[in-house]
């Protein structure tokens, strides 16, 4: 979400960036070309025993391949040190022993660094842990601080951005959010309707062009195409294996309907024997051009379905499983929300036949550049 952003700040003459790619993070920004420092490079004199735990609880991890080893140790050492020198030790080890790895906030290593690089302005999405750290810290320095809210998960709302003085600003994707985020207590000028930056390519030009393409090529010119966007959660696979069923029967009565089944990143599931009329796409296919050659989305919870919705295609939510609470897309007027997967048939022929969700999202296209304005305001530019 933050790479379009960086993308246009790097585009302007008169800023100097730092990027903390952490972790994960650091293999999407060197794909795109951003310098930044990771974990590793946070690392002072001094921190020889908060390598130690790292080291000890690096062993109890697979190795990753878009993680280096030197990364991990430090992200882990760092932030349990900081949670012992926090809570104690005892403290530290029952946090941990709870939540695992959600128990870290590393302040002391947010503040020492802030320190070390005096920044103007401090921006971060609202995940938790070392984002959060960062946020907090700089209201702690004094810094103004721009958090970017992907969606509208009420646990993020409770935890940190609805509270007050939760950075000064907060970039949300929709005017539902913000009234949403309102009710928190969060005052009307500190949130700003910018849309979602990692929407904006969404806006491709030739993007229709792209779809009929596709439809073409895939034969489904004449027909109805929906979408299922997959998601990962282990407590949930039976439902989707339920789901998928729902459809693949749907699919004998609707002979003019084919199903794509977009798999998450993560997702392992080996699909065989496929029936007629369903096509895998996998994270080769460009997600753009698959959603805009789609006539509806359906999704639990994925991210897939929201962006579905920024491009004007109806999407339904299945709110069962784990994660359906968390993900209100149906309770903000995003989509038609059903709790009974035998109700699928009727819904999607309503989205076939003219739904229009009664709240509305930013033409996709200038989420970044409106974001960067946010930056520019609080620095004064």
């Amino acid at each position: 979400m933050l790479i379009p952003v960086l993308q246009e700040l790097r585009a302007k003459d008169d800023y100097e960036l730092v990027v903390l790619g952490l972790t994960t993070a650091s293999e999407k920004l060197q794909a795109a070309g951003i310098p930044h420092i990771g974990y590793r490079h946070l690392v002072e004199e001094g921190d020889e025993e908060a390598l130690k735990i790292g080291e000890n609880m690096a062993r109890e991890l697979e190795p990753s391949d878009k993680v280096s080893r030197e990364e991990t140790v430090a992200y882990l050492g760092l932030s349990y040190q900081d949670l012992i020198d926090r809570l104690g030790k005892r403290e530290a080890e029952n946090q941990f022993k709870l939540h695992g790895r959600r128990a870290f906030l590393p302040l002391s290593v947010m503040e020492r660094t802030f320190r070390k690089l005096q920044p103007d302005l401090v921006a971060a999405t609202n995940s938790p842990r070392s984002e959060k750290a960062a946020i907090l810290t700089a209201r702690k320095m004094g810094i103004p601080a721009v958090c970017l809210m992907d969606l509208f998960d009420p646990r993020e709302f409770e935890d940190r951005v609805g509270q007050p003085g939760y950075a000064d600003r907060i970039c949300v994707l929709s005017q539902a959010v913000k009234e949403n985020l309102k009710s928190y207590g969060r005052h009307d000028d500190e949130i700003v309707v910018t849309g979602n930056p990692a929407f904006d390519d969404l806006a491709e030009p030739d993007l229709q062009l792209k779809a009929e393409t596709l439809r073409s090529q895939r034969g489904w010119a004449d027909g109805k195409v929906i979408l299922w966007a997959r998601q990962v959660n282990p407590n949930d696979w039976g439902l989707y294996e339920t789901v998928e069923s729902h459809f693949y029967d749907l699919l004998e009565q609707h002979r003019d309907w084919h199903l794509v089944i977009r798999l998450h990143p993560n997702d392992l599931t080996r699909f065989e024997n496929l029936p007629p009329r369903v096509t895998l796409s996998t994270q080769k296919d460009d997600l753009a051009t698959f959603l805009q050659a789609s006539d509806v989305v359906i999704t639990v919870n994925s991210t897939v379905g929201v962006q579905g919705v920024a491009i004007g295609k109806p999407l339904i939510t299945i709110e069962l499983g784990a994660a359906s609470p968390f993900t209100p897309y149906g309770d903000l007027g995003f989509s038609i929300g059903i709790k009974d997967v035998n109700l699928l048939e009727a819904s999607i022929l309503k989205a076939l036949g003219g739904f229009k969700a009664s709240a509305t999202l930013p033409k996709p296209g200038g989420a970044a550049h409106a974001v960067v304005e946010v930056m520019r305001d609080l620095l004064g530019d």
